[in-house]
């Protein structure tokens, strides 16, 4: 090969993966029509621009503006999404990628059908003026944590946290179906509380609160509303565990901060440990009548493990098991 044939095709080379370099770089797009999400028509090269751009792919950044709907039809993917104020995406039962951060000051929704996989890799937050609606109860899967700060109706399927630990937070009391939490930590910072109406389960870890959130949990699933096989993580921050189904539950023997059992119980409808032993290390708040009536406390074990004085609880008419640790043996 003579020398000049070898620059070329060098030469050649480079030109070529420049251009793929160039190709890998994310458009944006942006609605400029509320339309269907595969139709030109509905998007733009810049915000406000002229209509003709391509629809979105999976590099692409997608800004759901201008008061628009943009309907979800077909299969897609996309980069990071961001619905402004006013602006609706309409999602039915298609597959949903996005590979980085959803933001929603606007309104994204689940309609339809709760067919197809609904995929967020990235962070989803749902600011003060955002609404995350699941009406058609699609189960989601989620690898970036949620920050609510709007108004967010999951529906009824399972929501599954994979892949990275996250995090749960946001000023606005959420309220969640079934948690699967699979291979990862999964941490409420809430600051005003997470409530999971069926059960949280899974491989994975728990934790519930930061140094700076509290940590308010609240469990109404039945019979047994947690049986994640993984740790958790109940003691590190002054948190609260509550129990608060009126139908029957069984509180597994864990370590909990604050431990609270509520609603009217009756007719032997909790069942403590289920053989085990429960620690607590804060306040122990059992419902309204702590006697056998409405407690199955056989081979319970109750232990007060707090480093600083706690309150026991007078048991009424129930039997149980009771420990009391001296700080210095906790």
């Amino acid at each position: 090969m003579t020398k000049p044939n070898h620059i070329f095709r060098r030469l050649i080379v480079v030109m070529a993966l420049s251009f793929s370099v160039i190709c890998a770089i994310a458009a944006d797009r942006y609605s400029v029509a509320s339309n269907d999400w595969n139709q030109t028509s509905t998007w733009s090269a810049s915000s406000g621009g002229a209509s003709g751009a391509s629809a979105p792919v999976a590099g692409d950044n997608v800004y759901i503006e201008g008061g628009y709907t943009v309907n979800v039809n077909s299969n897609v993917a996309c980069a990071n999404l961001s619905i402004a104020s006013g602006a609706t995406l309409r999602v039915r039962g298609i597959d949903l990628t996005v590979n980085g951060t959803t933001i929603a000051n606007g309104t994204i929704s689940f309609t339809n059908s709760a067919a197809g996989t609904k995929t967020f890799i990235g962070r989803v937050t749902i600011s003060s003026t955002g609404t995350w609606s699941n009406t058609s109860n699609a189960p989601i899967t989620f690898r970036g944590g949620i920050t609510d700060n709007g108004t967010f109706t999951a529906g009824t399927a399972a929501q599954t946290f994979n892949t990275n630990s996250q995090t749960i937070d946001g000023s606005t009391a959420q309220t969640l179906p079934s948690i699967v939490i699979t291979g990862i930590t999964l941490t409420n910072a809430n600051t005003t509380g997470l409530s999971v109406t069926g059960t949280i389960s899974g491989t994975g870890n728990l934790n519930n609160g930061t140094a700076s959130a509290i940590g308010i949990l609240n469990l109404s699933g039945t019979p047994n509303p947690l049986t994640l096989s993984g740790t958790t993580d109940f003691t590190t921050y002054p948190n609260t565990v509550n129990f608060n189904s009126t139908s029957a539950q069984t509180v597994n023997a864990r370590d909990f901060y604050n431990l609270t059992i509520s609603g009217a119980r009756t007719n032997n409808n909790v069942t403590l440990s289920n053989g085990g032993t429960i620690r607590i290390s804060g306040t122990f708040t059992p419902a309204a009548t702590f006697t056998s009536g409405n407690y199955v406390t056989t081979n319970n074990t109750v232990e007060f493990n707090g480093t600083a004085a706690q309150n026991v609880p007078a048991p009424g008419t129930a039997t149980y098991n009771t420990i009391l640790q001296s700080p210095e043996e906790a």
